[in-house]
């Protein structure tokens, strides 16, 4: 499927047995989907990630197969990617260019961490170009995240929250606490179904 040059838009949703999606070999980036601009991965709660291709046995614990899909990245085009109930969800290639819309939802918080901590790696700050962003019952683990990473969120203009638990809204205080220049594009913040949310930053 990534080998069609001319699909702009992917839907896999409400599958609840998929594990798999197979790509062929060799994995070259002009050839990886090259003109997809959204993609939705919605309610497939045993869905792994990308697997090659092969006669073989799928084996979860192919790390060679994990890094090299870890590696390449969705092409510039893509530029809306929802990701929701996908908690097995590990190998996937990252989306640093993706530039409208980003709706993560109870998924598998590997996906987004590889990401963000592609700084070294690319040219640009990661998610630098992104407008929408939308998290919901996820755990933010700061230590495995870059430090200040929020800075590089510099287009970044709607901001949703949706059932995150109260400890994770007080991480998420330190981004407005700590420098007034963070999220310079911010115009809209929402905030919804946090049950035991006592405070807000």
């Amino acid at each position: 499927m990534e080998r069609l040059m001319f699909l702009k838009s992917i839907n896999i949703s409400f599958l609840p047995e998929l594990k798999y999606i197979y790509y062929e070999e060799p994995l070259l980036s002009e050839t990886f989907f090259p003109s997809l601009e959204s993609l939705n991965l919605s309610n497939c709660n045993k869905l792994r990630g990308w697997w090659r291709m092969s006669d073989d046995d799928v084996n979860d614990d192919d790390d060679g197969n994990s890094s090299k899909i870890r590696n390449l990245s969705f092409p510039p085009c893509l530029s809306f990617l929802t990701i929701i109930e996908c908690r097995m969800l590990t190998r996937m290639p990252t989306f640093p260019n993706l530039d409208n819309g980003l709706r993560f939802l109870d998924s598998n918080m590997e996906t987004l961490e590889a990401t963000l901590n592609m700084i070294s790696s690319i040219e640009f700050p990661p998610l630098s170009k992104l407008k929408h962003l939308y998290l919901g019952k996820v755990d933010l683990d700061m230590q495995k995240l870059p430090v200040n990473w929020v800075k590089n969120l510099t287009s970044l203009e709607h901001l949703g929250f949706l059932k995150l638990p109260d400890q994770t809204f007080q991480e998420i205080g330190t981004w407005f606490n700590e420098d007034f220049n963070y999220l310079p594009s911010l115009r809209n913040i929402h905030i919804s179904s946090c049950l035991d949310l006592k405070s807000l930053p």
